[in-house]
């Protein structure tokens, strides 16, 4: 089994799944028919304060590994509590709270920035900076080879999108309606008019 908590998890649920494994998310109750039509085996609400310990009950105490969409220390602790006492695997797509890694010697942790996909490395400063990889590069190369032809045959599908009017002149509205909470399980697109 395979946590995927966050947003982006509903997009990486078909891959965990082509990948062989039983993939579990985390999100919004009222996401919960969305991400088990992306092939969610399971749902948690990420708000509930049992979600970790409701997920390791569920798998029976053997879930192995964990993929932080969101990254923060709630949510690396969510995790921590939902891998198996046999230890595992977390990875997240930001740097990861210390105050949280060493809290369960069985788990490994560890952090990766997409734009490492490319194999030319990170050029940022401070904990974001990552040296080139020749592997990084080979494996992007595979995967994006991968995910062209499963988007094309159907096997995996983009995040639902919902196009927004008015332009540039809008965006302060739907940063509003985000802020609020009006915006769930979509990517919204904005067409800039005028050119």
């Amino acid at each position: 089994m395979h946590l995927l908590n966050g947003l982006s998890a509903i997009f990486l649920t078909p891959f965990a799944r082509r990948a062989g494994y039983t993939p579990i998310v985390t999100c919004s109750p009222a996401n919960n028919s969305l991400c088990e039509s992306y092939g969610a085996a399971a749902c948690f609400d990420y708000h509930s304060p049992a979600c970790g310990a409701d997920i390791r009950v569920h798998t029976d105490n053997c879930l192995k590994y964990a993929l932080d969409c969101v990254t923060d220390a709630a949510t690396m602790k969510m995790c921590y509590g939902a891998i198996g006492s046999s230890g595992g695997s977390y990875i997240a797509l930001e740097t990861i709270a210390t105050t949280v890694k060493y809290m369960r010697r069985d788990v490994r942790a560890d952090w990766f920035l997409a734009d490492a996909i490319m194999g030319d490395g990170v050029h940022m400063a401070g904990t974001y900076g990552r040296p080139p990889s020749a592997e990084h590069r080979q494996f992007g190369k595979q995967l994006f080879a991968l995910a062209e032809n499963w988007l094309h045959n159907g096997s995996i599908r983009h995040h639902p999108l919902e196009i927004q009017d008015g332009g540039l002149a809008n965006v302060p509205n739907i940063m509003e309606d985000m802020k609020l909470g009006k915006v769930h399980g979509k990517k919204l697109v904005m067409p800039l008019l005028g050119h």
